[in-house]
């Protein structure tokens, strides 16, 4: 027994390194922006007289964290003019974008919802925008906190991490909601409007906090990226050179069928380009099999991850801007001995490629697929159930006061001790283990909102269930975060975890922007919607079950 307990105080003393305090700031930097565009902005639409629908759709804002890895390698390597000599590479970027959004919260502080819709969201997307950019550089500052061979100290950093994650989240909508409750009752019409800019406030002091948070100054990295793109691009021989030319005229000819007006009849001519998600799963199942059979692969994991991929492939199509992406890539392609051609080719096969290579070098491409299958898996249900939860409490009766109360007031507390102890956990049992754990109870938590919904009105039962869901939420956030950055190569600690968050992200946002869809679909059954959300949690836990013992982390 006494040994066991020493462990476990050996395991706690890791806190106590200046460092959490550092990567506790940086976690409260990065979850303060969700106050805006997740708690403040669906509360305000719902008491605007918005639908369910339109409040889940509004989230889609929330879409350009899945794609946030496509522009990481410029934050690895541009440096901000005047801002970066004066802070350092990442607080340079991080104070930016922070500017960006206080900006952004003084235009919505004079924005009518109903009347200005589309210029609201056209804001909180900027908001958005700058949010998932600030993340890139925020997580790969925290990441440069700690060695890579300091395993224990990295699972501490990412329970510190999410703990200020929560704290600005949750805290944060704690002020906000009280703010806004605060100026109601004081007969403010543009509660709201007012309450952005007391956030504002907020912010301003993040940013002085930021100025405590020593960078290191990593003066080999930007040589070793420059050896690691040298090698691709020396390779980059004529064979690659037709390769890239072949993916050049694909990206043209879909950019160009997309952006055609009368489309919908094209597509009867390219049955495989609308990718249904029928198409999506017989593709999926006749890969799968070609993989098992000619690869080797594991038929599962394969199946799973390229469904996954197709999925994401569908919903990158739907975006303009990505067809004029397309459009640009392949012109620059098929002219690839142009100037611009070269540059094109250099981008994708050194500063997008080198990283992508390097992690599927590193565990495989069969593992790399069931890895980012289950990242993409992992915690849908807990985005679908939190993309509506406030639109919920709302519904069944409860004020802003009694929501920041329990959600967000008791919930911080919750969240602040069980993160701490789920780190302790990932150290001691190991990340994949605790993942198992956390998800599996993330999905029964669940059914306690679906007996909410159907009993109605509880502060018992509504702190019940808060508790609970925070409690899970906190083990399998932490194990999820120190999983993820325990996979990255330190060349490119950026590119590298932007794209596997982004991935996470991506099954995060993009999916759960229908739950309110979903909701109104089932006319209002949140006792089932929510039965729903714990379903969606097994495909993950079974994806995770089948790479678990192949997957290759950093020291541990």
């Amino acid at each position: 027994m006494t040994e066991t307990k020493d462990s476990w105080i050996d395991s706690l003393r890791v806190y106590k390194d200046i460092r959490m305090v550092r990567i506790l700031l940086l976690g409260a930097i990065s979850g303060f922006p969700w106050v805006l565009i997740a708690s403040s902005l669906s509360l305000w639409l719902k008491e605007e007289g918005l639908s369910r629908s339109t409040i889940g759709w509004a989230g889609l804002i929330f879409g350009v964290y899945a794609f946030n890895f496509l522009w990481a390698p410029i934050i690895d390597r541009i440096q901000i003019p005047v801002l970066t000599k004066k802070l350092g590479h990442r607080r340079g970027w991080i104070v930016l974008m922070q500017v960006a959004i206080l900006l952004s919260l003084v235009v919505w502080s004079y924005i009518n919802p109903t009347e200005n819709f589309t210029l609201l969201i056209a804001v909180g997307l900027i908001i958005a925008i700058a949010s998932a950019t600030q993340d890139i550089t925020v997580d790969a500052l925290r990441i440069e906190q700690i060695n890579e061979n300091e395993g224990k100290s990295m699972a501490a950093g990412a329970a510190m991490a999410v703990v200020g994650w929560w704290t600005g989240y949750k805290l944060g909508g704690l002020i906000a909601l009280f703010t806004a409750e605060y100026f109601e009752n004081m007969g403010i019409a543009d509660y709201w409007q007012a309450t952005f800019l007391v956030l504002g406030v907020i912010i301003i002091l993040m940013n002085i906090g930021l100025m405590f948070v020593h960078e290191t100054t990593k003066t080999n990295r930007l040589q070793d990226q420059k050896l690691k793109d040298k090698e691709i691009n020396e390779d980059l021989n004529s064979a690659k050179k037709i390769n890239l030319m072949i993916l050049g005229a694909f990206f043209l000819v879909i950019s160009i069928l997309e952006l055609l007006p009368n489309f919908n009849q094209t597509k009867d001519l390219f049955p495989f380009l609308p990718l249904t998600l029928l198409h999506i799963l017989i593709i999926g199942l006749v890969l799968g099999i070609l993989g098992y059979f000619f690869l080797k692969m594991d038929f599962i994991i394969t199946t799973l991850s390229l469904m996954v991929f197709l999925f994401l492939y569908k919903v990158l199509l739907s975006f303009v801007v990505v067809h004029l992406i397309f459009l640009a890539l392949g012109i620059a392609l098929l002219n690839i001995n142009s100037v611009w051609g070269n540059i094109t080719a250099s981008w994708i096969s050194g500063k997008i490629g080198g990283p992508i290579l390097s992690f599927i070098k590193k565990n495989g491409v069969s593992i790399a697929l069931g890895i980012l299958g289950f990242v993409f898996l992992f915690k849908i249900g807990e985005a679908f159930l939190g993309r509506m939860s406030i639109v919920f409490y709302k519904e069944i009766g409860f004020s802003k006061g009694e929501i920041a109360i329990y959600s967000k007031g008791l919930g911080w507390i919750t969240t602040v001790v069980f993160t701490l102890l789920g780190g302790v956990m990932a150290m001691r049992a190991g990340t994949i283990k605790t993942m198992f754990f956390a998800g599996g109870l993330m999905a029964l938590t669940n059914l306690l909102f679906a007996l909410l919904a159907w009993t109605g009105k509880s502060e018992l039962l509504f702190a019940i269930a808060v508790i609970a869901d925070d409690i899970t939420a906190a083990f399998a956030t932490v194990a999820f975060v120190a999983f993820i950055s325990l996979l990255v190569d330190r060349t490119y600690t950026a590119t590298q975890y932007a794209l596997l968050a982004s991935i996470g992200t991506a099954g995060r946002t993009l999916l759960a922007s229908s739950s309110g869809a979903l909701v109104d679909w089932l006319n209002g059954d949140w006792g089932t919607f929510f039965v729903l959300t714990t379903v969606m949690v097994i495909p993950s836990l079974i994806c995770l079950w089948f790479i678990r013992n192949k997957i290759k982390l950093g020291a541990q």
